[in-house]
């Protein structure tokens, strides 16, 4: 029997909860009064001013209160939990019970996330229930309003929507249309959703005063419905407010681990009947085998997994039409997410790009139009990448290539899936109305040719070294063109890219005034695992804003470098497993054909194979 404690958050809160355990807890609650200037017990018993249900207030009240519950059951000898959870606030007493903070530091923090998000912009919030989340994502879509996101997915019919209230409010015909419930809530803010960044900014400024512990029983994420790494877990917690709770996702893979005893540690049982709508319904995940929960405990580190794999992706020229179609109609999760993100696109641009990848086209087609393959390589890599993870291949680690590093930057949590989505949409529209035309064309020779034969490589820029005979260049369609001929004489191949734009040159100068704008407006936030970059040659790691909106420009416009990166930086992670997540496999390659390297690797796809095959070559390497 696996034991889960999981800690109600904002909602559960009444008056007099907590009134058997103020008294069994002075010296706590004497520290708390301190801190927070008032009498928390009076609060939560009394509530003599009726300030409970504020959200300065609430969330110190109801931090407090899980977490004296906690400590109750624990000197009552309870038995331990194998793993915490919290909704919202809640993973707050979460972390505190897996030792990550003291009770007074857990109360600093809540106190100060209460006291921000009450000062938070004009927002609604409204529980849409009775219809599935796919059909709320597509509604939402559909509506064209910019400002309101899903913020918990609490069970499969019952969501939360939180944005501009004027928005919010406005969607409620076309819910009710679509045959749902729909009940505003008594809020004053937009919680979990993105008009919560800069509040999320300034709380991730607060968190650096204080020191976070390694967790000593695992904890699992809202942000991402999986257990939190045991160090290093600070921007995970950070994100929690503007990003949604995946509370239905996050049951539901601790009923696939097998944990079949949950227990709710505070006011109400909110949680509880939560819980008993899932178990009858839960969402389909990896088997236990495949998700294995990287358990911390006090006395040594996570258990081993089978492998450490590593998340790779490529970029233009990578694309190609039907590139995963056996995997778009043979598997679920690679289906949704794509017609999820498509239709994403369809709003931002109008683009039919499913029709573009999946209509009766050659595979040897010319696909190089940028409207349609910008979005397509970056709808087709994230999808990928979920329906490895939903088979229970988590990364450890993210490497892009190009554009690809746009996807791992999302895996890896570094930026938001929509604010990327929206920049290679924008990029793309700003490269065809700006940037002269170009091209890319990969040389299978040593790059110090572009040094020497500098006749050849006229009007051309050194783009890319992929490794030690294998480099690609830039430039304008006629310099390219002419490369590739000259080099064709002296019986040295290469190969033109199907792109259109001379990407890592100064062609594209063109398009960063206007690119720059959309930066600015993009928050970017710590990643929650390794991010390796092709272009800067190492892992990305934290970056303030504008370091991080920069590399967000380097990606498209410098020189990438997986050579080195490979060389320099892939020598400490030769027991890790690489999965190569682009359409060509060619990633892999570049491993396969690096000196002094040696990992095991694989692709999930080639344009060679019907994709399902590939994949159980994939899955059963994975077993081995």
């Amino acid at each position: 029997m696996k034991t889960v404690y999981t800690f109600p958050g904002q909602g559960s809160q009444y008056r007099t909860m907590g009134y058997d355990l103020f008294e069994q807890f002075p010296e706590l609650v004497a520290q708390a009064n301190q801190v927070l200037g008032y009498d928390i017990a009076e609060l939560c018993i009394k509530d003599s001013l009726r300030v409970l249900n504020q959200t300065q207030y609430t969330q110190p009240a109801l931090y407090t209160v899980n977490a004296l519950s906690y400590l109750e059951r624990k000197a009552r000898g309870a038995a331990p939990p194998d793993i915490l959870a919290g909704h919202s606030l809640g993973e707050y007493s979460a972390l505190f019970a897996a030792g990550a903070f003291d009770f007074i530091t857990g109360l600093k923090l809540v106190q100060k996330r209460g006291q921000l998000m009450s000062l938070a912009p004009k927002g609604a919030m409204a529980a849409v229930l009775e219809i599935n989340v796919a059909d709320i994502e597509r509604i939402l879509a559909e509506s064209g309003f910019q400002h309101v996101d899903i913020a918990n997915i609490n069970s499969l019919q019952q969501c939360i929507i939180s944005g501009a209230y004027d928005e919010v409010l406005a969607l409620e015909p076309r819910f009710l249309e679509a045959g749902a419930r729909f009940v505003q809530l008594n809020v004053s803010a937009a919680f979990h959703s993105l008009l919560m960044s800069d509040i999320e900014r300034e709380f991730a400024d607060y968190l650096t005063q204080f020191t976070f512990q390694p967790l000593s029983i695992p904890v699992l994420s809202n942000v991402t419905a999986r257990a939190y790494p045991r160090t290093d877990y600070q921007t995970l917690l950070t994100r929690q407010i503007s990003s949604p709770v995946r509370w239905y996702e996050s049951i539901s893979w601790l009923l696939a681990q097998g944990c079949d005893d949950f227990v709710e540690v505070g006011p109400g049982d909110v949680l509880t009947k939560l819980h008993q709508r899932i178990t009858e319904a839960p969402m389909p995940i990896a088997q236990p085998q495949e998700a294995t929960i990287r358990q911390a405990h006090p006395n040594g580190s996570p258990p081993a997994t089978p492998h450490k794999f590593v998340f790779m992706f490529a970029g233009q020229g990578s694309q190609y039409y039907q590139m995963g179609r056996a995997f778009y109609h043979s598997d679920g999760h690679f289906r949704q997410t794509m017609d999820r993100l498509c239709h994403k696109v369809y709003m931002l641009s109008g683009v039919n790009l499913l029709e573009q990848l999946y209509s009766e086209r050659d595979v040897s087609a010319e696909f190089d139009d940028i409207r349609y393959t910008h979005p397509a390589l970056f709808c087709f890599g994230y999808s990928l990448a979920q329906m490895l993870i939903a088979r229970g291949i988590q990364p450890a680690a993210v490497v892009g290539h190009s554009l690809g590093e746009y996807i791992a930057a999302v895996v890896a949590g570094m930026l938001r899936l929509d604010d990327a989505l929206r920049l290679v949409v924008e990029q793309a529209h700003l490269l065809e109305q700006h940037a002269p035309a170009g091209g890319l064309a990969v040389v299978l020779a040593s790059p110090d040719i572009f040094h020497r034969a500098t006749d050849v490589f006229s009007r051309c820029t050194l783009a890319g070294v992929n490794f030690g005979n294998n480099f690609f260049i830039s430039g304008e369609q006629s310099a390219v063109a002419s490369a590739i001929q000259k080099l064709t004489e002296q019986n040295i191949l290469s190969l033109s890219l199907p792109v259109r734009y001379a990407f890592h040159s100064a062609s594209i100068d063109a398009i960063k005034p206007s690119y720059q704008k959309l930066l600015d407006k993009t928050p970017c936030f710590s990643p929650t695992m390794p991010v390796y970059s092709s272009v800067l040659g190492r892992s990305v790691g934290a970056m303030q804003q504008a370091d991080a909106q920069g590399y967000l420009w380097q990606v498209i416009r410098d020189k990438v470098d997986f050579s080195t990166l490979v060389n320099s930086v892939f020598s400490t992670l030769s027991d890790h497993f690489f999965i190569d997540a682009s359409a060509t496999g060619s990633l892999s390659n570049f491993l396969k054909y690096s000196q002094d390297f040696t990992c095991r690797h694989c692709y999930v796809l080639n344009p060679f194979s019907d994709g399902m095959t590939s994949l159980e070559t994939l899955l059963s390497q994975v077993k081995a």
